[in-house]
């Protein structure tokens, strides 16, 4: 959906049962940064609509340059 900040807004269809809208947000912002999906870690908001992610390996200035070049490639 887009930065709002420094928050990105993301939705994902999985339904959040069992894990499975967290896991699903951990493979979307995986592959949205070029990341391993163990450098995406949830932080906070596990049973709730709003969520902390950590993303190791890179500053927020850098993943939202990522973001953007992945976006002008048409590759998110």
């Amino acid at each position: 959906m887009g930065w709002q900040g420094s928050t990105l807004r993301v939705r994902v269809t999985a339904p959040p049962v069992n894990g499975r809208a967290n896991d699903a947000m951990i493979g979307v912002l995986a592959k949205a940064f070029g990341v391993p999906r163990a450098a995406v870690e949830l932080v906070s908001g596990r049973t709730s609509q709003n969520k902390l992610f950590r993303i190791t390996r890179h500053s927020l200035e850098e993943l939202r340059t990522i973001l953007a070049r992945r976006s002008e490639q048409g590759l998110t």
